[in-house]
């Protein structure tokens, strides 16, 4: 069993030899490679002696080295700190893990390994000063001090007095921090860190000239010293001695243009501007330090200052806003902001009073407000304009509330007006502006006013029948309204009117090009609307195109089932001849009104057919009168079904069909009667043409002029079953060649057939009583 163990020690002591070896050849590798440059392959080398041999101290610190060199520090500390822990009483080690953690800035590990470093050598300075910077820069300064006191107390170099002085000042000890930056100076009269703090320390005591000379020394010893010129620039500031700081802040610009503080020597300059009344020079400087730096708050606060010194009040209102959008904490940057929001306040300051704009209800040009009669609540809806913030704003003593989701001051409130006689608003704004506004109440109807159409005519139906394909059409009409009228509209063309009549009449002429509908909008002064359409018929448009003679109807009045005269066959037979010989000729409607008594013959011309004729926009129209007729002490009827033999009052007048006539002929165009029955006598054709002759389809003036003829069989006998009048005119158009046959041709063969019968001569000429311009009737056919 002695011998195993022996044994076995002996192997464990072979290994390690061996492996201490093969770290010890890495570790010449490594060296070579480190001597010639090659500083990763001397790590990588390193790695691998340390790797067999963990304990390698000095694999470590060479490795360290290799790092450095490739700036890779931390992997640097992590070596030096291994080193110091496997060799805890080399201070050497300790050190340089302090050096490195304060180069990283691990202040609490710098101090750790600086107070190791001292442990083992208490008089090394540079783990003194190692632990003075770190215990400063955590912000324990009554501990730097106490440390830089001790290190002052070891020796008395430059490096112990300017750290003591560097914590004084730090714990703002600026007389005793002047005394030992002097001590430095002294050990060390060409360092010029000396002079800098020196020059902060008096500039703290408001000792200027003094600071300007420490500045001024160490501008001695260095000319591109920024410090030095940074704080001698202050201490010209603080002397009012504007133009040379911007000389030295200038200086530093010119010398370090891109210096990462290069932003606060613009903004300083920029003070100075500010301070010498230069305020584009510190407008522009400003201007510099936001584009460096668009989140540097207190540029915008300063330039917008600048800005409102030369009255360019707009930018400086801009600038102050700025810094609402910044989320400042600290006590200073609140007070910066409260203070640009009183500027602002006073930047804005105006004194226009604010403006009411009522858009609900109207208000007249002479300032009423219009209520309609017997509200008791009426809405009120607005706005109030002004550039300014409103602070209050009251209707008839109420506070209103604008709308919140308005930038507008816009509100919406309903007010009692039952007893009230006026509406009183009253705005104020942020300025104590105040506009007071006073609407007497003016009480409205709300009727809409009603459009009348005189030319052209309407339909019951909104229809307005063209007669031609003209592009423009002439509208005259009337309103009736109980208030005046503000506006006459016909498809965007305002209508010419009296606006100062009541229910005045209106007219205009537009196009009507590519149009279907037309609209007429009318408003009261009330505001009451009425919005009218109307449809364009171009039905008779397109029936003139075919056919000269426009919208033609023919109606047929057969009286033959008499109740006191001998009853007819030959109406019923004759006007269904007549039907069949029209057919083949351009006729748009057929009318057949059968044995009508008085009162049907009375209201139908009178009434149903007006309005027929009327709305239809007929043309041309055919009366054709089948029956019994009479002649009585010079008047001519035609004879109803309930006609009496011996009732002359029973008979229908035929004066009065002229006078139902006369009520649409402003509409009708060519007008024809044609009477076959006797007895009807002469009424109809008192004034008689003398002679007749054929008229020609192709005269325009033969169909566009009025025409109002008539022809009657006239026999003084009664009607018979058997009209040669009525055969012939039938016959007349069945056999005509043309395209068109004129009534005077038919009128002219009709006679000639009547007269080999020897039968009385049918009468033809122009209705008594009704326009008549020489125009004839044409029958046109298909």
């Amino acid at each position: 069993m002695k011998t195993f163990s022996l044994l076995f020690l002996s192997i464990i002591l072979f290994a390690v030899s061996v492996n201490a070896q093969s770290a010890k050849k890495f570790y010449k590798t490594a060296a070579t490679f480190q001597e010639s440059g090659k500083y990763q392959d001397a790590i990588d080398n390193y790695t691998k002696a340390l790797d067999m041999d963990p304990t390698y101290v000095k694999a470590y610190i060479a490795r360290a080295e290799s790092s450095i060199k490739l700036n890779k520090f931390e992997d640097a500390l992590v070596d030096y700190e291994r080193a110091s822990t496997l060799e805890p009483k080399e201070e050497e080690y300790a050190y340089k893990t302090a050096e490195y953690a304060f180069m990283l800035k691990k202040y609490e590990m710098t101090i750790k390994f600086a107070d190791k470093a001292l442990v083992n050598d208490k008089k090394m300075l540079d783990a003194h000063h190692l632990k003075i910077r770190s215990l400063y820069h955590i912000d324990k300064l009554d501990e730097a001090l106490e440390a830089a006191s001790k290190a002052v107390d070891i020796k008395k170099t430059y490096q112990t007095y300017y750290d003591k002085s560097e914590i004084l000042y730090a714990k703002k000890e600026y007389k005793q921090a002047q005394d030992y930056y002097q001590m430095a100076i002294g050990e060390d009269v060409k360092n010029i860190d000396g002079y800098i703090g020196i020059a902060n320390a008096y500039y703290h005591q408001n000792l200027f000239d003094q600071s300007i000379s420490a500045a001024n020394s160490a501008l001695g010893i260095d000319q591109r010293c920024k410090d030095a010129y940074w704080i001698r620039s202050l201490a010209y500031f603080k002397k009012v001695d504007y133009l040379s700081a911007i000389n030295d802040l200038s200086q530093i610009i010119v010398l370090y243009p891109k210096a990462d503080y290069i932003k606060d020597v613009y903004f300083k300059r920029g003070d100075a501007y500010f301070d010498f009344k230069q305020h584009i020079n510190a407008i522009n400087d400003y201007t510099s330090v936001i584009d460096i730096d668009k989140d540097y708050y207190q540029a915008y606060f300063n330039r917008a200052a600048s800005y409102e010194a030369i009255h360019s009040n707009d930018k400086a209102i801009a600038d102050y806003e700025k810094l609402d959008g910044f989320n400042l904490t600290d006590a200073t940057a609140i007070a910066m902001l409260a203070d640009a929001h009183k500027r602002l306040f006073e930047l804005k300051r105006e004194i226009d009073k604010p403006v009411l704009v009522l858009t609900s209800p109207t208000v007249t040009d002479d300032k009423q407000i219009q209520v309609i009669k017997g509200s008791e609540l009426q809405k009120i809806v607005g706005q109030v304009d002004d550039i300014s913030a409103i602070k209050t704003f009251t209707i008839n003593g109420v506070d209103v509330v604008f709308d919140s989701t308005s930038k507008k001051n816009e509100f919406i409130i309903e007010i009692p007006v039952k007893d009230i006689t006026e509406i009183k608003f009253v705005a104020s704004d942020i300025y104590d502006n105040v506009r007071t506004g006073i609407f007497p109440i003016q009480w409205t109807e709300i009727g809409k006013p009603s459009i009348y159409l005189v030319t052209p005519v309407a339909s019951d139906d909104g229809q307005i029948y063209l007669e031609s394909d003209d592009p423009s059409l002439y509208i005259e009409g009337t309103i009736a309204d109980d208030s005046r009228i503000a506006k006459i509209m016909i498809d965007s063309v305002y209508a010419s009117y009296i606006p100062s009549t009541l229910n005045p009449s209106f007219a205009a002429t537009i196009s009507i090009v590519n149009k279907k509908i037309i609209t007429i909008e009318v408003e009261d002064i009330f505001g009451n609307k009425t919005i009218k359409q109307y449809m364009l018929n171009r039905e008779g448009a397109a029936i003139a195109a075919d056919n000269p003679m426009g919208k033609t109807w023919v109606i047929f009045i057969e009286n033959s089932k008499y109740e006191t005269f001998a009853s007819l066959g030959g109406p019923t037979k004759d006007i269904s001849m007549m039907k069949s010989a029209l057919s083949k000729y351009n006729i748009n409607n057929v009318i057949h009104k059968r044995n009508m008594s008085k009162s049907q013959m009375e209201k139908f011309f009178s009434i149903e057919l007006r309005d027929m004729i009327i709305k239809n926009h007929v043309n041309s129209i055919i009366v054709w009168y089948a029956g019994h007729g009479k002649f009585l002490n010079n008047t001519g009827y035609w004879v109803p079904v309930d006609g009496k033999t011996d009732d002359e009052f029973t008979y229908y007048n035929i004066s009065a069909l002229k006078a139902a006539m006369q009520g649409y002929s402003s509409v009708v165009t060519h007008t024809l009667v044609i009477t076959d029955a006797c007895e009807s006598g002469p009424s109809f054709y008192q004034a008689m043409r003398s002679d007749i002759t054929q008229r020609d389809c192709s005269d325009w003036k033969a169909t566009k002029f009025k025409s109002s003829q008539v022809f009657s069989s006239a026999g003084n006998e009664l009607a018979s079953d058997n009209s040669q009048f009525t055969k012939t005119f039938a016959n007349s158009l069945i056999h005509n060649p043309n395209s068109c046959i004129d009534i005077e041709s038919i009128v002219m063969q009709v006679k000639k057939a009547v007269s080999k019968n020897k039968q009385q001569e049918p009468q033809f000429g122009k209705i008594d009583g009704l326009a008549d311009e020489n125009g004839t009737f044409f029958f046109i056919r298909k």
